[in-house]
């Protein structure tokens, strides 16, 4: 009986040695667009005196998907995010985030990537 146990048991454990099982390195052969401009929406950042970046350059685009996220999300944040956290705008179809509130469009970028509810 025990050397009919360990003739199904070793072959198990000797393909869990040989079998590593590793997604495949992400090789991202196109572009990610915002509109029609090749960017992801990101356009720049400012940084302060010692090269810290203090806020993200971000266009149109990036701000209503943010908003959009914040619809979804803003419950998952203490504080709740409200729409335009961390928000201004600089010109026409420019605008800037602040560090934290751009980790936070991360972290919900993240949530809808993986169908986070």
């Amino acid at each position: 009986m025990r050397i009919k146990c360990a003739l199904l048991i070793i072959p198990i454990l000797l393909a869990g040695c040989f079998a590593t099982i590793a997604p495949k390195p992400v090789d991202s052969k196109t572009q990610s667009f915002s509109g029609t401009n090749s960017n992801s929406g990101i356009l720049g950042t400012r940084t302060n005196s010692e090269g810290e970046v203090t806020s993200i350059l971000i266009d149109g685009n990036d701000v209503n998907r943010y908003n959009y996220f914040i619809k979804l999300y803003s419950k998952k944040f203490a504080p709740p995010l409200k729409k335009n956290d961390g928000i201004t705008q600089l010109g026409d179809n420019l605008y800037e985030i602040d560090a934290q509130h751009f980790a936070d469009f991360s972290v919900m970028n993240h949530f809808f990537k993986n169908h986070v509810k």
